[in-house]
């Protein structure tokens, strides 16, 4: 049941007309900003023939994945499953931030032990996991990338 409402939560955010806009970043934008951040970068394009562009990027123990679609909503059908997988990863007990404007959404989850960060913009969309202990890392994630 709680799926289901957060669900429902996540498609009103998509209906509703939110706080400003954000623009999407290309993928050598991404891969060159987690460079510049000292991320160990890995293109996984081949992996995604509904992609643009696609990448894993690494550093300690925080991963962020990066897509970027084709079309806008592959891109939004695809976040909704990630978004419902995330909620089956983490189980019950966790502290949630969503928000969302004209052109995306964004989803904090923080349990005992990890932080989790999933976010549309447009045509793309990131995943950052990471334990809860770097929390400052993926904040720092966030903003660089503008997610």
């Amino acid at each position: 049941m709680k799926k289901i409402k957060v669900v429902i939560i996540l498609l009103f955010s998509f209906i509703l007309v939110g706080c400003g806009s954000k623009n999407s970043i290309t993928g050598d934008t991404f891969a060159s900003k987690m460079t510049e951040m000292n991320y160990s970068i890995k293109d996984v394009l081949s992996n995604y023939d509904y992609a643009v562009s696609a990448y894993n990027a690494y550093k300690d123990e925080v991963s962020v994945f990066f897509l970027k679609g084709k079309k806008k909503y592959d891109v939004e059908g695809i976040f909704i499953d990630e978004y419902q997988n995330l909620f089956s990863e983490v189980g019950e007990n966790y502290d949630k931030k969503l928000s969302s404007g004209k052109t995306w959404t964004s989803l904090m989850l923080k349990t005992d032990e990890k932080v989790y960060y999933i976010s549309w913009i447009s045509d793309s969309y990131i995943i950052i996991k990471a334990p809860k202990n770097k929390t400052i890392e993926v904040e720092k994630v966030i903003k660089t990338l503008g997610y």
